[in-house]
């Protein structure tokens, strides 16, 4: 997060470099960019999961459907299968972590990186360029966190490309009766 510090008992002007708040808003581009994809590929296996172990139809069906809603429809289709606890625990714990990264997702997507003004304890300005929700103004991202969140969609798109595999395998399944 870029921060500076303005005492208030200075009250002359000081100069900005706008090259330097160019390259900062490019950092943030990158940034944003970097987690809106890896998150994209991580709900681009809902549809995938509901296309498989549901129907065509079905994927249809559910594609103008918001994530919040179809994720539950894919979760609930691998888990109607009767997987092993060790695959279905995995399974519930990706779509789990994902519900929790499109929070971030929907805090990315409808609010860029601005300027915000802080005072701190001293009564300075603090200058800091940070994402934050313009309803709920505690929800905010810095980018070190979204570097974070970029990772762990990685490792998550990751574990939903393995899960994909793992439960069509039989010896991952529970036999029907069981």
């Amino acid at each position: 997060m870029s921060q500076v510090t303005i005492s208030r008992m200075n009250k002359q002007p000081f100069p900005v470099d706008a090259t330097e708040h160019q390259n900062l808003m490019d950092e943030w581009a990158l940034a944003i960019g970097r987690f809106m994809v890896q998150f994209t590929s991580c709900e681009y296996w809902t549809y995938q999961y509901i296309k498989t172990f549901g129907s065509n139809l079905l994927g249809k069906a559910t594609g103008d459907l918001m994530l919040n809603a179809r994720a539950p429809i894919a979760e609930s289709l691998i888990l109607e299968i009767g997987l092993v606890p060790e695959i279905q625990n995995r399974v519930e714990a990706a779509f789990k972590k994902l519900m929790d990264l499109a929070s971030s997702r929907n805090l990315v997507a409808h609010n860029g990186p601005m300027l915000h003004v802080y005072t701190n304890a001293d009564d300075e300005l603090l200058l800091e360029i940070e994402l934050r929700s313009a309803k709920k103004h505690e929800k905010q991202i810095s980018i070190e966190r979204l570097n974070q969140l970029t990772a762990e969609a990685r490792a998550l798109d990751e574990e939903l490309v393995l899960l994909y595999g793992d439960v069509q395998q039989k010896k991952n399944q529970v036999p029907a009766g069981q």
